[in-house]
């Protein structure tokens, strides 16, 4: 039979785990904020190019059927290109 070991022993382990796990646990959080915070950032760029789109009065929306489905970036400028507008009203401000 394997001898089981000292209480000492069997704590002073259990704390080295513990302080792994939290060296583990604290990477994991910090490389988890830098990922949100690019996403965050690349989210803003897209929305920022999305507004001037429509300040442009480029369609956001292109109807298919009896759906309608988001334009992306690219396919709008393709359409802004070709020279798709929506018609301004009177009543559409600029956010």
């Amino acid at each position: 039979m394997a001898k089981e070991k000292a209480l000492a022993t069997q704590i002073k382990e259990a704390n080295a785990t513990i302080k792994e796990l939290k060296d583990k646990l604290s990477n994991c959080e910090s490389v988890k904020k830098m990922y949100q915070d690019k996403a965050e950032k690349a989210e803003l760029e897209i929305d920022s190019v999305h507004c001037a789109l429509d300040a442009m009065f480029v369609p956001r929306m292109v109807k298919t059927g009896y759906s309608e489905k988001s334009m992306t970036i690219a396919s709008r400028l393709f359409a802004w290109q070709a020279g798709a507008r929506i018609e301004p009203t009177s009543k559409r401000e600029v956010e």
